[in-house]
């Protein structure tokens, strides 16, 4: 699903050393499976605004808007959030 808006999110929880508890988002949205990675920085890859949305609004997910520069680096945290 190619959208031309697209927002990138950061994880709001993080261990004792200040690492995202969270490697991957995943659920279904709109009756598609999506399945979103979080990078070592907390940020997640780009995902379109609908699907940001609604990750922003769910109390499942703990993201928030990600509104700084730092890029994101391939290593990831130890857990993962699905939702099934």
């Amino acid at each position: 699903m190619l959208c031309a808006y697209q927002m990138r999110l950061r994880i709001t929880t993080t261990d004792s050393k200040g690492t995202p508890t969270t490697t991957r988002l995943g659920g279904v949205f709109e009756g598609e499976r999506f399945d979103v990675r979080v990078f070592s920085t907390g940020t997640t890859e780009e995902v379109s605004d609908a699907l940001g949305e609604h990750l922003l609004a769910s109390d499942r997910y703990a993201v928030a808007p990600y509104d700084g520069d730092s890029e994101p680096t391939d290593a990831t945290a130890d857990a993962d959030t699905e939702d099934n």
